[in-house]
């Protein structure tokens, strides 16, 4: 098995800094009981914490083994495919009806393929080739507080492999739905928590209590906006995130932004890719304006305003939120 040396010298060739260490005793845990695969993990750290290297540097030490990781959504798989890409990482991502390959040993499956019954007969074939050493679930707690992902992953238990471990990841998972979520996934009875204070000390919060109506919150959200649009250097970004498709559209057209819904009768896979890639890259406005589904969708590195115009559903949804920034 590797140690927690190997698995630090890779994620430093990963992330191509030498200098780097653990984030958190709590990151080192996690990484040494997803690669002792001796029982299920369930990884709370916070945005920058290093979630992602659970998946990544397992795949990449374990030469004969597969890491499964299980995406929730398709803007969150465009985000670790860019990420990916630039790390240099190989990866496959299933498609439906395609067979998976032995080659690449990071397998990026949507939660909604996850579910069907070809995915299942993909990764049997697999595993009959080589090792499944893990399932990793990003983004743990949607299933418990979004209705849609809920009946996605409502069989989820069927996806595990009797040998493979469940590994599960977050930044907003609060002590108090433990219980649902040990009964959500059927996770086992010495399933290992491993949880940092997700507190972001370095981020300002402003609240403004106002009796606006919608075209008063447009016009506020565009205020702030020009206030401190003067000092953004060229990398950093913006998002807004709004509880209505009706309000995206109408911000994103008033202020000249990019929007993002995630209503497939709104905007096409296509066109998600499209806008999200054009407020990454620069092209055309620095202000993403987005419903919930975004802001576990996106991990890009200078967001430096995260603006809720209208109340969030829940607060679990609006810490999402917030942990853009920074």
């Amino acid at each position: 098995m590797p140690t927690a040396e190997d698995a630090l010298t890779k994620m430093q060739e990963v992330l191509q800094d030498p200098s780097i260490g653990w984030t958190c005793v709590e990151q080192r845990e996690a990484m040494m009981a997803v690669l002792q695969r001796e029982t299920d993990v369930v990884a709370i750290l916070p945005t920058g914490g290093g979630k992602s290297m659970l998946a990544i540097v397992p795949s990449l030490l374990e030469t004969h083994m597969a890491t499964v990781l299980v995406v929730p959504l398709n803007s969150l798989i465009m985000d670790y495919e860019r990420r990916l890409r630039m790390m240099r990482v190989p990866y496959q991502v299933y498609i439906l009806g395609q067979d998976l390959n032995c080659k690449d040993n990071l397998v990026l499956v949507s939660a909604d393929k996850s579910q069907m019954g070809h995915w299942r007969d993909a990764l049997g074939d697999l595993g009959r080739r080589k090792t499944i050493a893990r399932i990793v679930v990003d983004e743990a707690h949607i299933p418990l507080i979004t209705t849609s992902y809920r009946r996605s992953l409502e069989h989820f238990d069927k996806i595990r492999s009797k040998a493979a471990p469940l590994v599960l990841l977050s930044a907003t998972l609060p002590p108090t739905f433990m219980p649902q979520v040990r009964k959500t996934y059927q996770l086992v009875s010495t399933t290992r928590v491993c949880r940092q204070s997700t507190d972001r000390k370095e981020l300002a919060y402003v609240l403004e209590k106002r009796n606006l109506d919608e075209m008063g919150l447009v016009t506020r959200a565009m205020e702030i906006v020009g206030d401190q649009e003067q000092t953004w250097s060229m990398e950093d970004r913006v998002l807004v995130f709004v509880p209505s498709i009706a309000l995206c559209v109408r911000l994103a057209q008033q202020g000249g932004w990019h929007r993002y819904v995630g209503a497939e009768n709104v905007m096409t896979d296509e066109e998600r890719r499209t806008e999200y890639m054009a407020w990454r890259d620069g092209h055309g406005s620095k202000v993403m304006v987005a419903t919930s589904a975004f802001s576990m969708g996106n991990d890009y590195a200078h967001i430096r305003l995260v603006m809720h115009v209208d109340k969030p559903f829940d607060m679990v949804e609006y810490i999402q939120g917030q942990g853009r920034a920074g």
